[in-house]
């Protein structure tokens, strides 16, 4: 018998059933293909980018310990400079006339701070100075205030600034 002669006896129905199962056969030779492939070339590729995700993590891990270190030493060297900065600032408290406004200890220093225009970093500046009550502070001459403008290298005129 020829083809023609087969499809012609056929009912639809079992014609139609023959078409879904060629169909299906043929998706299921296609997902086989597509999953073969896909393991053949893709997963290979896949698993060299994972194991360069996971070194580039080890180098961020790396970096963020070195930065880490890094802001250690910056804060560790910001500190030294300061410290110098207090000192060198401590041996030009010679060129202030106590005499004028008084002398203070350590342990008797008021809160600078709630002087306004003064802050942490000026109240180091004038404790280095040996400069720590408000008594002392409201002794203060212009010439006085000139020469702690000079001994704590601060701007020219920004205490009267300030009031």
């Amino acid at each position: 018998m020829n083809t023609l002669t087969i499809l012609l006896v056929q009912t639809k129905g079992e014609a139609t059933i023959e078409i879904l199962s060629m169909l299906l056969g043929a998706a299921i030779i296609g997902y086989l293909t597509a999953w073969v492939y896909y393991k053949w070339v893709y997963e290979k590729k896949i698993k060299a980018v994972e194991s360069d995700k996971h070194e580039l993590n080890n180098r961020i891990v790396n970096l963020d310990g070195i930065i880490v270190d890094l802001h250690k030493t910056i804060s560790a060297k910001e500190q030294e400079i300061e410290n110098l900065v207090l000192a060198h600032i401590s041996e030009r408290k010679h060129l202030l006339d106590f005499d004028s406004f008084g002398t203070a200890t350590p342990e008797e220093k008021d809160d600078l701070k709630m002087i306004s225009g003064i802050g942490p970093f000026i109240e180091k500046r004038l404790h280095a100075v040996e400069i720590y009550t408000f008594r002392q502070i409201s002794k203060f001459t212009p010439q006085d205030i000139e020469k702690i403008n000079i001994a704590i290298i601060y701007f020219s005129g920004r205490i009267e600034r300030d009031e």
